[in-house]
């Protein structure tokens, strides 16, 4: 199969555990896929390309140099904003009207706002975290009323926007049971399940002569 995949950060099994999630997935997918590779790089992270272009088919990077401010006004959660970039949504657009995709994956809800509203392949999105869950979590902690207040606007957004995004994907995974639980009580009809964090066992493999204190 063709897949086009679309990252908000450079996979690597060098920079954080999400990344290195991706980098496993898209190793592994690689060896009987053709993927096509897609997201933002930070300064000083072009030396992971090289690992990226061996595995993939094409990769295309955005450097995340532009010049961004949070608006308080704005519909959108800022963490969805602050990825809100025009050249970003031209080379998927780009990538789309030149070649078809079997599946198009998208990586983290700030990413979901570049899936195509009207589109043949099936589009998968993969929620990292339910963003509105864990903020109104942080608000029962909170103990300044101020703060509470900010942050029951900025959880009401992200839930907002998070339910009608999550409508433009065939199927969404979150990293546990209780959030695809909670994200499906909101979305019966939508195809949700649960993939959580993995382990790789050709590298974490049991000493056999290590003794335990």
């Amino acid at each position: 199969m063709k897949v086009l995949y679309v990252s908000p950060y450079l996979c690597s099994a060098k920079i954080n555990a999400g990344c290195n999630r991706i980098f496993e997935l898209i190793k592994r997918l690689a060896v009987k896929n053709e993927i096509h590779y897609i997201s933002f790089m930070e300064p000083g992270e072009g030396e992971f390309l090289g690992t990226l272009e061996k595995i993939c088919a094409r990769v295309h990077v955005l450097k995340k140099d532009y010049p961004w401010r949070s608006d308080p006004l704005s519909v959108l959660p800022s963490m969805v904003d602050e990825f809100s970039h025009q050249p970003m949504r031209e080379l998927i657009e780009s990538r789309l009207k030149e070649e078809g995709f079997d599946i198009l994956h998208f990586e983290y809800l700030i990413m979901a706002q570049y899936a195509p509203q009207e589109c043949k392949s099936p589009k998968f999105l993969t929620e990292h975290e339910l963003h509105f869950f864990s903020q109104f979590r942080d608000i029962r902690l909170e103990g300044n009323v101020c703060n509470k207040i900010k942050m029951s606007i900025s959880a009401a957004k992200k839930k907002i926007y998070e339910i009608k995004i999550c409508r433009r994907f065939d199927k969404v995974i979150t990293m546990t049971d209780k959030e695809a639980s909670i994200l499906h009580t909101y979305l019966p009809r939508l195809d949700i399940s649960s993939l959580p964090m993995g382990t790789d066992h050709n590298f974490f493999v049991p000493q056999g002569n290590v003794k335990e204190d």
